[in-house]
Order: C-alpha cells, then structure tokens, then sequence
C-alpha cells in the first residue's frame, strides 16, 4: 500500500515538474515575442527563481500552455513589472505610429 502511494506521489511530483518546465519555457518564450531586453530577461527568471516554491504552486494550480502575463506579473517584483509595461508599451507605440518618432518623446506616457 506504501509503495503505490509512494508511486503515485512520485508521479505527480513528475508531472508538476514537466509542468513548471513548459511553463518556464512559455515564460522565456513570451519574453523573446515582446523583444525584452537581456538584462529585463535575467532579473524576471532570477525573480521567478526566488520565488521558486510560491511559483511552483501557482504553476500547478493554473497551468496552460500559453503564459499569462497576469500571472507573471504576480510573481514579479513592481520594479520588473514596470520595466516591462514600460518596453512592451514602448514597441506597441513604435510599432504603430511612432516608427519615426524619437523614443524619449515616447518614455513619458509609457512610464
């Protein structure tokens, strides 16, 4: 009886950890997409990797294939999560109708 229970805990520790591996990727994946820059990219996966158990639980709890900002952004300290409104803001506006315009007209309304 120990030993199925044993197998069963073990499989499921196997599973949460392919999870949070797929969604790592996602994560790493979402950041290339939106063009972080390196350093941004370091200070997110370090910050995730602090909060290494908190994260793990909510990974399992809310797991998809698809990264969800707002849970990345509940894993983030407020100074990482506004660096990337302000980037992913930034390449939104420069995308759109700014392509011309100097990025330090553009700081202001995405700071």
């Amino acid at each position: 009886m120990q030993i199925v229970a044993a197998k069963a805990e073990k499989n499921k520790d196997e599973k949460l950890t392919q999870k949070i591996t797929m969604k790592k990727k996602g994560i790493v994946d979402w950041m290339s997409n939106n063009d972080l820059p390196p350093n941004l990219k370091t200070q997110i996966m370090e910050s995730v990797k602090r909060k290494d158990k908190v994260v793990e639980e909510k990974m399992a709890a809310e797991f998809s294939e698809e990264v969800d900002a707002q849970f990345l952004f509940s894993v983030l300290p407020e100074d990482i999560q506004m660096s990337i409104k302000r980037h992913v803001g930034m390449n939104a506006l420069n995308k759109v109708c700014f392509s011309s315009t100097s990025n330090l007209f553009l700081i202001t309304p995405c700071g």
